[in-house]
């Protein structure tokens, strides 16, 4: 089960967790994403989004889990693609 910490408006931690998947984000809280956009010479690195998104083309991303920062989560995540 992954953790997400939770931020107000303003990008402020709050003391709030939820379970990803499982717990619905409260009205005025928000989750962090990371997304990276990739170019090597003329070419972008795109990934093949799940059969939940249509299994559509996206840019590398992902949710920063509770005690990650945007950066460790976004290396998480492209170590994970």
């Amino acid at each position: 089960m992954e953790l997400e910490d939770l931020y107000d408006s303003k990008f402020n931690k709050l003391n709030k967790k939820i379970r990803r998947r499982v717990d619905e984000i409260p009205e005025g809280c928000y989750v962090m994403m990371s997304y990276a956009l990739i170019k090597n010479n003329d070419k972008y690195l795109l990934e093949q989004a799940t059969a939940r998104s249509n299994n559509t083309l996206a840019i590398p991303s992902g949710h920063v889990l509770a005690g990650e920062d945007g950066l460790t989560g976004l290396k998480r995540e492209l170590k994970e693609e």
